[in-house]
């Protein structure tokens, strides 16, 4: 899974500069989920 969490953060990211209500919310949701499962990885 990890090998691919860049492309999708970029995507992610990108996402931010179309100035839609919905996606920006869904991203941020994106981020959450990411923090969980790589957890560990930040506390370290």
């Amino acid at each position: 899974m990890e090998p691919i969490l860049p492309a999708y953060v970029e995507a992610a990211i990108s996402g931010f500069g179309l100035q839609l209500i919905e996606l920006r919310e869904c991203t941020h949701g994106f981020f959450s989920i990411v923090v969980e499962l790589l957890e560990d990885s930040f506390t370290q």
